[in-house]
């Protein structure tokens, strides 16, 4: 059985880790999912449209159902929505409302599927930043939850893009060692149209403390969906709420196009994070764990990655 009580398990692979959020998607809307692939067909990721690139093809809840959306990256730093179930919009209020009308006609006629969002965003950052916890090299970040693997006994996780380098020594604020970086994915070692886990797994020293400061201990895995309440545990931001806009789907990388793209993503209505919360966990409000924090944008969203399909990609577990 398993253990949460803050033991170590004899086997971390002995509890089954849940589905990711794209299979959950998969299993609950595939016929939207159809939809959003006769977009995706004729507006890939990274495709521009009226001189703005696409950065997500992914699926949202308009408040009357799930519909396919397409995220789309603007400049000024405002989230804005245009969904196709408002029929003979009013007139513009500014050039955002009238550049997202233009690119929801345009994507409309072009692929056939009118029921469908448009959400404008600036783009992602990677939330890192000074002076912050997590320092494995370049960032810093944030820690995320414990974990184990068949090797590692004990082990943290964080952003793969704030621990980039397999073997860097992991400091905590004060400077502290804590361990090293065993291993790591993220989008910058990444080729360009392929997706990516962005976690990497920090192998904790023998006698640092196995506590996190102001993090819950996750007991209970779970899934992100659409209009969950989420929060994170960052070492900036901590105990800000947002619902879950978009998710399971592919987001862009705050690279560009010549770069790997996060996957299993989700993308929160407002900024749960800021720069220097890359890996922190993300809960719901029922407790349940359902990712860590890549990216964002600060004030505007946040970009959460499942946790399933973490935990999966480095081959661990909680512990």
């Amino acid at each position: 059985m398993t253990d949460y009580s803050g033991g170590e398990r004899s086997d971390p692979h002995d509890e089954p880790i849940g589905p990711t959020v794209t299979a959950v998607l998969e299993d609950s809307y595939p016929a939207v999912l159809a939809r959003l692939a006769q977009v995706e067909a004729k507006v890939p990721r990274h495709a521009e449209i009226h001189g703005r690139s696409v950065l997500a093809l992914t699926l949202t809840n308009t408040g009357t159902g799930v519909v396919p959306a397409v995220v789309v990256c603007i400049d000024q730093p405002v989230m804005r929505i245009r969904n196709g179930s408002v029929l003979g919009n009013p007139e513009p209020n500014d050039a955002v409302d009238g550049l997202l009308e233009l690119i929801y006609a345009d994507i409309a006629s072009t692929t056939g599927v009118w029921d469908l969002s448009v959400i404008a965003v600036p783009a992602p950052v990677p939330q890192v930043a000074p002076s912050d916890e997590a320092r494995c090299g370049v960032g810093p970040g944030t820690f995320g939850v414990r974990v184990q693997t068949l090797q590692i006994p004990r082990a943290l996780l964080t952003a793969g893009h704030a621990a980039p380098t397999v073997g860097a020594s992991a400091y905590d604020t004060s400077a502290q060692k804590l361990g090293s970086v065993a291993s790591t994915k993220h989008y910058g070692i990444t080729p360009a149209g392929q997706v990516t886990a962005d976690v990497a797994l920090i192998e904790l020293d023998p006698m640092t403390p196995d506590t996190l400061r102001g993090t819950p201990h996750p007991s209970v895995l779970g899934t992100g969906h659409r209009w969950d309440q989420v929060t994170a545990y960052g070492a900036v931001t901590t105990g800000q709420w947002a619902a879950i806009l978009t998710a399971g789907k592919p987001f862009a990388n705050p690279l560009g196009p010549g770069y790997g793209d996060w996957d299993n993503a989700m993308m929160t209505a407002y900024a749960i994070s800021a720069p220097g919360d890359s890996g922190a966990p993300v809960y719901n409000k029922q407790g349940e764990l359902i990712g860590h924090i890549v990216g964002g944008n600060p004030g505007i969203y946040s970009v959460i990655q499942d946790i399933n399909y973490q935990l999966q990609q480095v081959g661990a577990r909680l512990r």
